[in-house]
């Protein structure tokens, strides 16, 4: 620009490949369509910023195309240099308009994707929960086998004595019509004594055994909240397992302090030291013929209880020990492991039990589980806070 001519100097090939040969008075004396270039350039100045403004301008075959103008100047010592750009914004607009939809259509099948994923995770939830109630009832159902062939013994003891009361008292009813000495009477008297003080054991032992199962049984089973006596429980609970351990080579001895209350949940801790005792049985005694288990329990401040349930098995390896209370991790599929009991586990503790659990491990130096649980268990509104 010299002055107030315009004065096209050069174009470049996308320009030419646009609009073909351009006049070099173009912008001096312009047609309608580039009257509005210019304007641009002969409006443009030191003071004012950078034009930039849409424009519609003929291609080479007269059809109208949509480009953005913008024009920079610098000053020369005898005339004024001015660089004119036009950006195609049909193209960008066909570009940005592109992005959208793909954008869009991204979104939407990330909603499709999410929604397929929230599906499939509610699906593999209530599988879980469903295997997780099965594998309680089969551990529950375990019990009542153990405990139903333990009852044999009792019963069977007390039905012997019943039946050789009965046949003494038959020959004694004969006796007394031919004639009563009495030796016999106090043979008689003396055998009584003695068979009603079996049948008392025998049945007293009977109703202990059903009396433990009906307690665990329903606690298992309804998980109601209760206050408790934690070393109570734990009997309840042993002695339900006893018909499982008696003819197994591994044994369990516990160290519970009297006097120690919860209010909480009876059935998912007893569910708890069972999935334990299982577990071991399983996996720490795998192959051996002896092992030994050791429950102990300590206050942990004034408000909360520590449970350490140890085994002299074969430990843990490293790189499972992350591992073992994921569900369906198992290191013996198919021989006695669904992979579930250590979940139950964790879920128990961690869940309505309101505390943690961790276990410490090596190979070779057995395995402990530590619990540590809120004597008094968080209510169902404070579970959702959490």
């Amino acid at each position: 620009q010299q002055g107030s001519h315009l004065h096209l100097e050069q174009s470049n090939s996308a320009a030419l490949e646009a609009f073909g040969e351009l006049p070099e008075d173009l912008l001096q004396t312009p047609t309608d369509a580039w009257q509005a270039v210019h304007q641009a350039l002969a409006s443009s100045s030191a003071e004012q910023p950078p034009v930039a403004l849409e424009v519609s301008l003929p291609q080479q075959d007269g059809s109208p195309h949509q480009y953005l103008l913008s024009t920079r100047h610098f000053d020369l010592p005898d005339a004024r240099l001015q660089i004119l750009a036009l950006t195609d914004i049909a193209t960008l607009r066909a570009a940005q308009q592109a992005l959208q939809n793909l954008n869009a259509s991204l979104e939407q099948r990330i909603a499709e994707r999410t929604s397929e994923l929230a599906g499939r995770n509610q699906h593999l939830q209530q599988v879980q929960e469903q295997l997780v109630q099965a594998d309680k009832l089969a551990s529950l159902g375990s019990i009542v086998a153990a405990v139903a062939h333990e009852l044999n013994t009792p019963i069977g003891n007390a039905l012997t004595v019943a039946s050789t009361l009965q046949e003494h008292s038959r020959t004694f009813s004969q006796a007394i019509e031919q004639g009563l000495r009495r030796s016999m009477l106090e043979s008689f008297q003396h055998n009584s004594q003695e068979a009603a003080e079996m049948l008392i054991r025998n049945l007293e032992r009977a109703a202990e055994l059903i009396r433990s199962f009906k307690g665990v049984a329903v606690d298992r089973t309804s998980s109601q909240r209760r206050q408790f006596d934690l070393a109570g429980v734990i009997e309840e609970t042993l002695l339900t397992l006893q018909p499982t351990l008696k003819p197994l080579p591994y044994r369990i001895s516990h160290a519970i302090p009297a006097g120690i209350r919860l209010d909480s949940y009876p059935g998912p801790l007893g569910q708890i030291l069972s999935n334990l005792i299982n577990n071991a049985i399983v996996h720490a005694f795998a192959g051996r013929d002896h092992g030994q288990m050791l429950l102990q329990a300590s206050l942990n401040g004034p408000d909360r209880l520590q449970l350490r349930f140890s085994d002299d098995g074969c430990g843990i390896a490293h790189e499972h020990l992350k591992r073992i209370f994921d569900p369906f991790f198992t290191t013996r599929l198919g021989q006695g492991g669904s992979g579930l009991g250590l979940n139950i586990v964790y879920n128990l503790a961690t869940g309505v039990l309101g505390g943690s659990i961790h276990a410490e491990s090596a190979l070779g130096q057995g395995s402990t589980f530590i619990l540590d649980i809120p004597l008094h268990a968080p209510t169902a509104t404070e579970l959702l806070n959490v």
